[in-house]
């Protein structure tokens, strides 16, 4: 949009006058130069005894109160931030109006809103759709996410007047869903996300914890820590490769925040004693920084059990790099067939798998050579294009 100057204007929602408020180019512009760079202190987590009291209390505490508690914090944190006068920047949105979300939001506030809109304004709207996990796995997110969730799909489905899919695994699954519950079948297209480009990086944002490692031999994880991802199967595998005292095992490098449902696997990481030579877990890592972990790592890994596209993996490729994956969902199509599948539950398999690649460098460097030959990467310039084409076309 900022590039080519399209006719398009940014908004975003403000909870304190319950409306969208508009955001000016140059604040979009600053936020993108800006993304991706040092924040704070890159550290692994958790290291405040606060955090592993929170981790104890979450394996002795029904998960339904957490969900709960944490609900109703964020009602009362709306509720309190309420400003009698009203935003001077509320916009003002007329017949015709096209609205494209290519975010994600549960809340029923929102969710309400863009119904009044699209019924008494009669507002366009546009959805980008990520995954429909919480439907079909339900098992992988929180006890009221599911609820959340349904909200918002059907409002989707209400108001959308067409979709832009990140897969066609996603708008598979959206499709069968949706016919099962009675919904009627939408306009719709894929387009893939772009691959982000870390093939350079300065070295100034590099913290002393990320550059120690290049001295080591490891590969990287890059994911959210949830049930969903299962590093599960990574902990069992690295367990057992030490229980038999394999050699020249890399160390396992995990890039991410700590999500929900993992609260025994947090404990596990913290307290055993057995995997805490073999495993370190990073957070609020920058962008030069993943750089440098994509660019000095052996391989990378990605045992997911379901993705709705698999970003790192593509990330994973476009930095020159072998990825081992679980094959699951959409995880096929960012791969294009250039990554080695294994069952996400066969822990001996990723143990062997990762001890085979680790230990015959001959072999990465024919995989990666296949793969600085045939990947095609995708930038966020033609990921615009697509995208932008697909609504005016309806």
């Amino acid at each position: 949009i900022i590039e080519n100057n399209l006719d398009y204007k940014f908004c975003q929602f403000d909870y304190n006058s319950s409306c969208y408020i508009s955001v000016r180019k140059n604040e979009i512009e600053d936020k993108i130069n800006n993304f991706g760079r040092p924040q704070g202190e890159v550290k692994s987590p958790p290291q405040k005894k606060k955090d592993v009291i929170r981790i104890v209390l979450r394996r002795i505490a029904p998960p339904i109160f957490f969900d709960f508690f944490n609900v109703l914090k964020k009602q009362a944190m709306h509720f309190f931030a309420r400003k009698i006068e009203p935003h001077p920047d509320v916009i003002k949105f007329n017949r015709g109006d096209k609205f494209v979300w290519f975010g994600i939001s549960w809340e029923s506030k929102r969710l309400n809103l863009i119904k009044e809109m699209h019924a008494t304004e009669g507002v366009d709207f546009y959805y980008y759709c990520h995954d429909i996990i919480p439907c079909i796995f339900p098992n992988f997110v929180g006890a009221q996410s599911r609820l959340f969730f349904m909200e918002y799909l059907a409002t989707l489905c209400e108001t959308s007047n067409g979709i832009i899919f990140n897969s066609e695994c996603s708008r598979s699954d959206f499709f069968a869903y949706s016919k099962s519950i009675g919904m009627n079948k939408l306009k719709s297209c894929v387009v893939n996300p772009a691959n982000n480009d870390l093939s350079i990086f300065s070295k100034e944002n590099l913290s002393d914890i990320v550059l120690s490692l290049a001295n080591e031999k490891y590969i990287i994880y890059v994911s959210t820590i949830e049930k969903r991802k299962n590093h599960e199967v990574l902990y069992k595998a690295y367990l057992h490769m030490l229980s038999n005292a394999f050699d020249n095992i890399p160390k396992l490098v995990i890039v991410g925040s700590y999500g929900w449902l993992v609260e025994n696997l947090i404990y596990d990481f913290e307290f055993d004693e057995r995997i805490k030579p073999a495993v370190v877990v990073l957070s609020n890592v920058n962008d030069d920084e993943l750089a440098f972990l994509y660019k000095n790592c052996l391989f990378t890994v990605y045992p997911s059990f379901y993705e709705g596209w698999g970003m790192p993996i593509s990330e994973s490729l476009s930095a020159g790099k072998f990825c081992l994956t679980s094959g699951q969902g959409a995880i096929v199509e960012s791969g294009q067939g250039l990554t080695v599948e294994i069952s996400p539950y066969d822990v001996i398999s990723w143990a062997d798998s990762i001890r085979y690649f680790s230990n015959n460098p001959a072999d990465l460097l024919k995989i990666e050579a296949e793969i600085k030959d045939k990947f095609l990467p995708q930038s966020w310039s033609s990921f615009g294009c697509s995208a932008f084409s697909f609504i005016e076309s309806i």
